[in-house]
């Protein structure tokens, strides 16, 4: 079964690549990455290390984890997006998307853009599709989380 039109949608956000610059001038405050986008039912991850590729896979530990970003504790199975990015004065600005209550049929809440500071903390680990290898994402090496939107073949 495909997806609903508010999943298209908050897909189509939580896709984006973070730019704190475009806070002001785009609702995602990001550009569109297609293979974000088009990838909806694998967690998709790419950390800050240079020339970091998009990993497809599964976070392991989400259902427990918390999420500690911009003066809120979330757990990480709420969490659509959670992206860092530097901003024009290299200052490291955080978005989280949250999932929207049960029965919303897949919208996300408008985010407010932090600065991340000593307070902010979550890790949490990924499963990489096409390795098996797992690696232990944190505040200092993510720069961009997508969730899937659903496990594959599960009812919206």
């Amino acid at each position: 079964e495909g997806l609903s039109p508010a999943e298209i949608k908050s897909r189509l956000i939580a896709s984006t690549d973070f730019n704190p610059a475009l806070s002001e001038k785009a609702y995602s405050s990001g550009v569109l990455n297609i293979p974000k986008a088009i990838y909806v039912w694998s967690d998709v991850l790419q950390t800050n290390e240079p020339n970091a590729r998009l990993r497809l896979g599964k976070v392991s530990d989400k259902p427990q984890n918390v999420v500690t970003l911009c003066k809120h504790n979330v757990f990480l199975d709420q969490i659509a997006k959670i992206s860092i990015a530097k901003d024009a004065k290299n200052i490291r600005r955080a978005i989280v998307w949250q999932k929207q209550a049960t029965g919303t049929d897949g919208e996300l809440e408008k985010p407010d853009i932090c600065e991340v500071d000593e307070n902010d903390s979550f890790e949490f680990h990924f499963v990489d599709a096409a390795s098996n290898q797992q690696t232990t994402v944190n505040l200092q090496n993510l720069r961009d989380y997508v969730a899937s939107v659903r496990p594959f073949g599960a009812s919206p």
